[in-house]
């Protein structure tokens, strides 16, 4: 129950004055009638809270916090896997590039060895002037009017149009390495970076060359 001070008759003291602890009166105010009662029950102020339901409401405080506490923190741990998912999605997309710019020069280096090989001719046939073994004597006489007669007169140069290469086949991957660019074709579709029916359609033709 609360309480207000009640000043004896002649206190010259201000209204709803409260004294502070050490407080005196001032030697020139009367004395208080005897059995004076200085300190009453306020008249309708609302009773004090019990101690119980400060607890309740200091626990209900300490919860809200609590949640709010833990709402910030799984906000900065979403950030953090954002920015981690992020990074392995460039990274992902940087060893697919990568590997076809290795099968690229692969392939090119093929098919220029393929070109640059001598003495062959269309669908690897011998070439003009190249000695095939046939298991005897090739050794033919000289023709009139042929090269190889002295008597003859010379042949006008030739020149000899090169044929075009046999088209090489790029290096199959691995069945290892299927699965593994598989695997970060399904990162990019979880991040949302492909679509399904993108997945589907490269996951397919991938798997067609194991």
């Amino acid at each position: 129950m609360t309480h207000r001070f009640n000043p004896p008759p002649g206190w010259k003291v201000p209204k709803d004055f409260t004294p502070d602890e050490g407080w005196r009166p001032d030697p020139g105010w009367p004395e208080a009638p005897k059995g004076w009662v200085y300190w009453v029950p306020v008249v309708g102020a609302p009773p004090a809270p019990p101690q119980s339901t400060l607890h309740a409401q200091a626990s209900t405080a300490g919860a809200k916090v609590g949640d709010v506490l833990k709402s910030l923190q799984t906000r900065a741990q979403d950030e953090d896997w954002m920015g981690k998912a992020k990074t392995a999605a460039a990274q992902a997309a940087a060893s697919a590039q990568q590997a076809a710019n290795q099968a690229a020069a692969a392939a090119k280096q093929h098919e220029q060895g393929a070109r640059d090989k001598p003495g062959s001719g269309p669908d690897g046939a011998p070439g003009r002037g190249s000695n095939q073994d046939s298991g005897g004597d090739t050794t033919t006489p000289p023709v009139p009017g042929t090269p190889s007669d002295p008597a003859a007169p010379p042949a006008p140069a030739t020149h000899t149009i090169p044929s075009a290469p046999t088209p090489v086949a790029p290096p199959q991957p691995s069945g290892d390495e299927i699965i593994g660019q598989i695997r970060k074709l399904g990162e990019l579709r979880d991040l949302g970076l492909l679509t399904p029916a993108e997945f589907d359609a490269k996951k397919s033709e991938l798997l067609d060359r194991i």
